[in-house]
């Protein structure tokens, strides 16, 4: 739910950045028209951020078998994917930066009830990218430039360093 909580916001306090752009005269028509995107297509990016979320715990984030690389992987990205990759890495890291402690002593819990219920709990519960990508993604399906995408992304890392210690805690 914190991770759901932390996207309305980011959503709320991106159509309160749009409507001050707007109003100082930056990009005025770019803005509102991000807005009115944003307020149409809330609960798709919603819907799609759920999606990402509910399905990030199948996928494996661990490293694969070499045997499993497909060197077309190494294929050049274009610029924006790059930027938005950068800046969902530097979430994830501040997150993680901060809340080392938080993580670690949940980490030990976790693994000494798995041992008492002989259960196991997939770790990447507890990985902050899991609501970051889950943004990024939801991102796509959006008309937006990269900057407005880039300013979401900074709004949702301020509602999840607020928020995260009680998501794991």
């Amino acid at each position: 739910a914190g991770y759901l909580e932390a996207h309305q916001l980011m959503l709320e306090q991106a159509d309160d950045v749009l409507f001050d752009w707007a109003e100082r005269g930056e990009r005025t028509r770019e803005c509102m028209n991000l807005m009115r995107t944003l307020r149409i297509s809330r609960d798709s990016l919603r819907q799609d951020f759920e999606k990402a979320l509910r399905a990030a715990p199948l996928q494996s984030r661990g490293a694969r078998d070499l045997a499993d690389f497909d060197i077309s992987e190494l294929a050049l990205q274009d610029g924006e994917a790059v930027e938005l990759g950068i800046a969902a890495q530097n979430v994830v890291s501040r997150v993680e930066g901060r809340l080392t402690r938080n993580l670690f002593d949940v980490r030990v819990r976790l693994r000494e009830a798995e041992n008492r219920l002989g259960a196991e709990v997939p770790e990447v519960l507890l990985d902050p990218r899991l609501g970051v990508d889950g943004l990024v993604d939801s991102l796509g399906s959006l008309n937006a430039d990269v900057t407005e995408r880039l300013v979401m992304i900074k709004l949702y890392e301020r509602q999840l360093l607020a928020r995260f210690p009680a998501m794991i805690l």
